[in-house]
């Protein structure tokens, strides 16, 4: 139904590893991360992927690039989205969302 859209792929990655199938999160991160070298993957959308599929390394490099690019989507989901929430639990993502200078942000929350 999503024609396998960036958007619906992160879902599906971060899902599978939510049940315990750590294959399939992988597999799916791996044709999402392959289709971001020839096709449009916001790095914000790939990051709590990446997080779930192949560890917080790869996220919080990720997640720079998302600021570096300005990827506006970042802004909203550093601070609310739930898929971020393992992320939020890494200091190294805190020191990168300051960079934005949010009002009234605080990271782990």
């Amino acid at each position: 139904m999503s024609q396998r859209h960036s958007w619906a792929l992160s879902i599906l990655v971060s899902t599978y590893a939510a049940w315990g199938k750590p294959e399939q999160s992988r597999a799916l991160y791996k044709e999402l991360a392959d289709f971001s070298t020839t096709g449009c993957v916001q790095p914000s959308m790939r990051c709590s992927a990446a997080a779930d599929a192949v560890g917080l390394d790869e996220a919080i490099a990720i997640a720079q690039r998302a600021i570096d690019d300005r990827d506006p989507f970042f802004v909203m989901q550093a601070r609310t989205w739930p898929g971020y929430d393992r992320l939020r639990t890494d200091p190294r993502f805190g020191d990168l969302v300051r960079q934005l200078q949010l009002p009234n942000y605080q990271p782990g929350r």
